[in-house]
């Protein structure tokens, strides 16, 4: 069998969160966690169609402020549409 079919999805989320930790990123920054849930799992979520969606972010840039908004595919709080590229990649 191929090393893909082995890896476990749990496993794979938490290899992610050592590479980010070697090359000095940061795995799903605060900011974007929106839930107490989020928070204290560490997830980024979404539910779609009754089903939760779970994405990873990895912020290489070590910016304070992020475009949460746009990453989020957010409304920009004026009452507008979610920003451009609202979809988020389904892994």
């Amino acid at each position: 069998k191929t090393m893909a079919e082995n890896i476990k999805p749990r496993t794979f989320r938490n290899k992610l969160v050592m590479f980010c930790q070697y090359k000095d990123y940061v795995f799903n920054p605060k900011c974007l966690l929106r839930t107490p849930t989020e928070k204290d799992r560490n997830e980024i979520r979404k539910k779609i169609h009754n089903d939760d969606k779970y994405y990873f972010f990895i912020d290489t840039t070590k910016e304070e402020s992020l475009p949460v908004n746009s990453i989020l595919g957010l409304s920009d709080g004026d009452g507008g549409e979610a920003a451009p590229g609202g979809d988020m990649p389904i892994f």
